[in-house]
C-alpha cells in the first residue's frame, strides 16, 4: 500500500509537471499583461510581438494546445485514481482504517473539466484554429474574441488544474485535511473561472489598454506628459511588514469567521474572536485551513459581519484612541431636500431649478465663491437634525481644525459668527457598499483637516443589502446637495472651494455624484481625489487584475462579488449605468469633469479600470493624475496607521500635496498645505516635491 501511494504520486506529478506551458515566463507585467519570452533574441522577440499584436493566431494556438494538453493529463490522473479506488477500499477495510470517499470531488472536477474543453471548442471555432482557412468564419460561434484576455485566463486554468489534481491525489492517498480544503478551494477557482471570468474575457475589448506592448508609444506618452507615474516599494523591511499583514488579516478572517458564524457582532463574539485569534497565532497552520475554506465558499452574511467589525460601536473608544487629535468632530443629520432617487428616474437629469433660488451676494462673506451661491427655497428645509431619521435624513460627520458654529440643541437655530476657512472636501468612504463608516476612515481625514486646513464633509450613507443602488446613491447626492446650498447659511462656511474625495466604493460614488452634478447643471465639485476606485461594477467585465481576486488577502473574488450582489438590484443594468460603472460614463460628460487624481495599487483586482479611465482623460486632453504603488495591496489609505504598513504614509503625504494642489490651481493663488515634518519628507520622498516623472 505505501509502494502503490508513492508510485502512484510520483507517476502522476510527472504526468502533470511534464507537460510544461510553452508560453511559461512570457508574462512580463509592466502596467497590464504582456506576453513575453524573457530568454528570446531581440529578433525572435519582435517576430513574436507582431505575431501576437498583430493577428494573436501564434500565441492563441499554443495557449490552447497547452491548456488542452494539461486537462487531457488531468482527465488521464483521474482516471487512474478511479481505478485504484477499490483496491485501497479494500486495503483500508482489512486494516479497519478509515476510508475517505472522493468520487463526489472528481465527479466535480471532471464536470469542470469537460466545461472547459467546450470552451476550447468554442474558441477553436471562433478562431478557425485547426480548419481550412478558406471555410472558417463558417466555424465562427463568436463574432469576437479577445484574444490577450483569453490567453490569460487560459494560463490560470492550466495552474488550477494542476494545483487541484495534485491535491486531490494527496488526499487521496493520504487523506491528509489540509490537501482536502486545498482541493475544495481550487475547485471554487476553477468553478469561478467556468461561470463568468473566461466567458467575459473572451468578449472583453482588445483594443483596451492592457493588451497593448511596452512599446506602445501612448505608454510613453503617458508617462513623460505626467499623467501615469508607478512608484515601487522594495526594501526588506516594507515586505516583511506585508507578508505579517497579510497573516494578520488571514487569522482575523479564521478567528471572526468562527466567531460570527451564527451571532452578531456584540462584546461576546468580540471577545471569541479575540480569543479564537490568540490561538491561532501559535496554530498557524490551522487558522490558514480556516480561513481558505470560509474564503473558498463565505456566508455573505457573515462577510458583511466581518467586515463591519473592525468599524464596531463596542470598539468606538479603541479607535478614537488611535486617531490623530481635531479641534471640531460633530455628526449632523441633515435633511433630504430633493425627490428620491429611483429606478425609473435616476437617469433622468434634474432640473434643480424649481428647489433652488440665486441668492444675492453678501458682504458678510469672509470671501466671495467665483461660482454662483445658492440656498433652499423653502425655510423647512434649513432645519438640523442633531438625531438620527434615517429614511429622512442623512448622517454627516464634519472634521475641522476651527471649532464649528454648530448648536447641540434640537430645535434650536444655529449661531452662524462666520468661520475663517472656506474650503471644503466632502468624502465618501469605502466598504464594498456594505461596511464600516466614516468613523474608522478618520486615520487619514483628520490629517487631511489638519495639513491642508479644510473643513471635511464626511457622508455616512446608508449601507447595503438593506438599502442597494439607487437608494444608496441617493443619500450620497441629498448630502452633497444639502452642502452645496445649506452649509454657509448653517454653518458659516464659505464654499470657495469645494473638493470631493472617495475610495474603493466611495471612489465609486464620488464619480457616480461628479457626474450627476454635471448633468444635472449643479455646481460640479473643483477637483476630484479618488483611490483605488471601484469604477466597474459589471460581472460580465473583464481585466487582468481581477484575476489576483483569486488569491487577494483583502479583496478576494467571493467577498467582491457579496460586495456588488448586495448593491446591485436585478433590475440594474452595471455596464451600462454610469452611476454604478462610472467608467461607462460617455466623453461629453468626462469632458465636463474637474482636475481629477487617481491612487491605486499594483495589488488590487480593481486596478486596471483606474488605467483605462486616465487614458480617456489623457486623450480628451483633460487635467488628471495617476500614481500606481505598485507593491500596496487594495484600501492602503487605512493602512498608514500603527500595526499597519508604515510605507503607505507617501500615499497619504501625497494626496495632502495633492489637495493643496487642487485647492491653488481652483483659487489661482499659491495655496500650500502645512506638510508634516516637511524635513522628513524631502529627505526620505524627495520626488514628491518635484515635477519629475518617475
Amino acid at each position: 500500500f505505501f509502494f502503490f501511494k508513492q508510485k502512484t504520486a510520483y507517476e502522476i506529478a510527472q504526468r502533470l509537471v511534464g507537460s510544461e506551458m510553452c508560453i511559461r515566463d512570457r508574462y512580463q507585467r509592466r502596467v497590464h499583461g504582456i506576453l513575453m519570452k524573457k530568454d528570446d533574441s531581440k529578433e525572435i522577440r519582435k517576430r513574436n510581438e507582431e505575431n501576437y499584436y498583430k493577428t494573436g493566431e501564434v500565441h492563441f494556438v499554443r495557449h490552447l494546445g497547452d491548456l488542452h494538453e494539461v486537462c487531457t493529463n488531468c482527465l488521464q490522473s483521474i482516471k487512474i485514481i478511479m481505478e485504484f479506488e477499490p483496491k485501497i477500499k479494500a486495503v483500508k477495510k482489512q486494516h479497519k482504517e478509515y476510508f475517505i470517499d472522493v468520487k463526489p470531488t472528481l465527479t466535480d472536477l471532471l464536470r469542470h473539466i469537460k466545461t472547459i474543453y467546450e470552451r476550447l471548442n468554442l474558441m477553436k471555432k471562433s478562431k478557425g484554429v485547426g480548419e481550412n482557412k478558406k471555410d472558417s468564419s463558417a466555424g465562427k460561434s463568436l463574432k469576437t474574441l479577445c484574444v490577450p484576455a483569453t490567453c490569460i485566463v487560459m494560463e490560470a486554468y492550466a495552474k488550477i488544474l494542476k494545483a487541484t489534481v495534485i491535491d486531490c491525489v494527496q488526499f487521496f492517498t493520504n487523506g491528509v485535511e489540509s490537501h482536502r480544503i486545498g482541493v475544495f478551494a481550487q475547485m471554487k477557482r476553477l468553478e469561478m473561472l467556468n461561470s463568468k471570468i473566461l466567458v467575459s474575457a473572451m468578449a472583453a475589448n482588445d483594443d483596451d489598454v492592457f493588451y497593448h506592448p511596452p512599446e506602445w508609444a501612448q505608454w510613453d506618452w503617458l508617462s513623460k506628459a505626467g499623467y501615469v507615474r508607478v512608484e515601487k516599494s522594495e526594501s526588506k523591511e516594507f515586505k516583511q511588514e506585508y507578508a505579517k499583514l497579510e497573516d494578520t488579516i488571514l487569522k482575523f478572517t479564521a478567528a471572526a469567521s468562527q466567531a460570527l458564524e451564527k451571532k452578531d457582532i456584540s462584546l461576546i463574539s468580540i471577545g471569541k474572536t479575540i480569543l479564537n485569534f490568540g490561538q491561532y497565532v501559535v496554530l498557524d497552520e490551522k487558522a490558514k485551513l480556516v480561513a481558505e475554506k470560509f474564503l473558498a465558499e463565505p456566508n455573505p452574511e457573515t462577510v458583511i459581519k466581518i467586515m463591519n467589525m473592525v468599524d464596531a460601536e463596542e470598539l468606538k473608544g479603541l479607535i478614537t484612541l488611535t486617531l490623530p487629535k481635531i479641534k471640531a468632530n460633530k455628526k449632523i443629520y441633515v435633511p433630504k431636500l430633493l425627490p428620491k432617487l429611483t429606478l425609473a428616474n435616476v437617469q433622468i437629469a434634474e432640473d434643480l431649478s424649481k428647489y433652488l433660488v440665486k441668492k444675492p451676494p453678501t458682504s458678510s462673506a469672509l470671501h466671495e465663491s467665483k461660482e454662483e451661491k445658492w440656498e433652499s427655497s423653502s425655510a423647512a428645509y434649513t432645519e438640523l437634525k442633531m438625531k438620527p431619521v434615517p429614511d429622512s435624513h442623512v448622517k454627516i460627520r464634519i472634521l475641522s481644525p476651527d471649532v464649528l458654529p454648530i448648536d447641540r440643541k434640537p430645535g434650536q437655530k444655529p449661531t452662524v459668527k462666520g468661520m475663517k476657512n472656506d474650503r471644503i472636501l466632502i468624502d465618501i468612504h469605502g466598504g464594498g457598499f456594505i461596511a464600516t463608516s466614516t468613523r474608522i476612515h478618520q486615520t487619514y481625514l483628520r490629517r487631511w483637516a489638519e495639513e491642508c486646513n479644510l473643513v471635511i464633509f464626511a457622508i455616512d450613507y446608508r449601507l447595503a443589502p438593506e438599502v442597494k443602488y439607487p437608494a444608496l446613491f441617493d443619500d450620497v447626492w441629498q448630502a452633497y446637495f444639502w452642502i452645496i446650498t445649506q452649509a454657509e447659511k448653517q454653518l458659516g462656511v464659505s464654499l470657495r472651494s469645494v473638493l470631493i474625495a472617495g475610495d474603493s466604493a466611495g471612489g465609486n460614488l464620488t464619480m457616480a455624484l461628479t457626474l450627476r452634478a454635471i448633468r444635472s447643471n449643479f455646481r460640479v465639485p473643483d477637483g476630484v481625489l479618488m483611490g483605488y476606485p471601484a469604477l466597474n461594477l459589471s460581472l460580465d467585465s473583464f481585466t487582468p487584475s481581477l484575476l489576483a481576486a483569486m488569491d487577494d488577502s483583502i479583496l478576494r473574488y467571493s467577498f467582491l462579488n457579496i460586495c456588488l450582489n448586495s448593491y446591485i438590484p436585478k433590475e440594474a443594468d452595471a455596464a451600462k449605468d454610469a452611476y454604478l460603472s462610472p467608467s461607462a460614463a460617455l466623453d461629453e460628460d468626462l469632458l465636463k469633469f474637474p482636475p481629477t487624481r487617481i491612487m491605486c495599487a499594483g495589488r488590487d483586482p480593481l486596478r486596471d479600470e483606474s488605467y483605462k479611465l486616465i487614458n480617456r482623460f489623457a486623450l480628451l486632453k483633460k487635467d488628471a493624475k495617476l500614481i500606481e504603488y505598485r507593491n500596496f495591496p487594495h484600501a492602503f489609505w487605512n493602512l498608514d496607521v500603527k500595526f499597519g504598513l508604515k510605507a503607505t504614509e507617501i500615499a497619504t503625504i501625497q494626496a495632502i500635496l495633492w489637495i493643496g494642489k487642487l485647492l491653488a490651481s481652483h483659487e489661482d493663488e499659491d495655496v500650500v498645505p502645512i506638510a508634516p515634518k516637511e524635513f522628513e519628507i524631502k529627505t526620505q520622498f524627495p520626488f514628491l516635491l518635484t515635477n519629475t516623472t518617475h
